[in-house]
């Protein structure tokens, strides 16, 4: 009953079995690591989604979008000030020799002409401003923010289809043909060795 050929078909089928075992392992062990590094991947794409989304948020913040708001009146107010302040004409000689009441009150009318240009020109720029500060600032980090989110979704896309490449690859390690053979040789080999021949007769 313990002749070599049943040792040896012992042997064989355990060595496959344990060879089976090893790339079964090794399969499992790269499927895990290819499903680590894919979720790595993925998640360094949403940090990069939810910054964006963040300075979006950021610019729209009450406090920030008021200041840019602001900040674009103020220097569009300039602007315009500098426009109507260059509009009053030059002095001549008949202003000069005009009576000091009249010239007081021609500089009077000039100054409160002047201050209502300056007022209007202050609303006109806060007016402005709203408009200029969405489309010049608000508009491009949104814009930005939508695109950054397209490409994260289509790299995690991406990411799925290499992922799933790597993993029917590392599912093909598990399969042995040195353990199937030598599983399948140990097999017959007992049969074999377990045959007894007095039996048939």
């Amino acid at each position: 009953m313990c002749d070599p050929m049943t040792i040896g078909s012992i042997v064989a089928q355990g060595a496959g079995v344990a060879l089976q075992n090893r790339n079964a392992n090794r399969a499992n062990a790269l499927q895990a690591l290819r499903m680590q590094q894919t979720r790595e991947r993925n998640r360094g794409l949403e940090d990069q989604q939810a910054a964006a989304i963040q300075n979006s948020t950021n610019a729209i913040a009450s406090n920030v979008g008021k200041q840019g708001i602001e900040a674009a009146g103020n220097e569009l107010s300039k602007i315009l000030q500098a426009a109507l302040s260059q509009r009053k004409g030059p002095v001549t000689a008949s202003d000069r020799s005009a009576p000091k009441v009249f010239m007081d009150q021609s500089t009077a009318a000039q100054i409160a002409t002047n201050m209502r240009a300056a007022q209007d020109a202050q609303n006109v720029a806060k007016l402005d401003a709203a408009n200029r500060f969405l489309t010049q600032t608000i508009a491009p980090k949104i814009a930005d923010s939508a695109a950054t989110g397209q490409l994260t979704g289509n790299f995690m896309r991406g990411n799925t289809n290499v992922l799933d490449t790597g993993m029917r690859s590392a599912a093909s390690m598990a399969r042995s043909p040195m353990a199937q053979l030598l599983q399948g040789a140990g097999q017959v080999g007992l049969g074999y060795s377990l045959y007894d021949p007095d039996k048939e007769a």
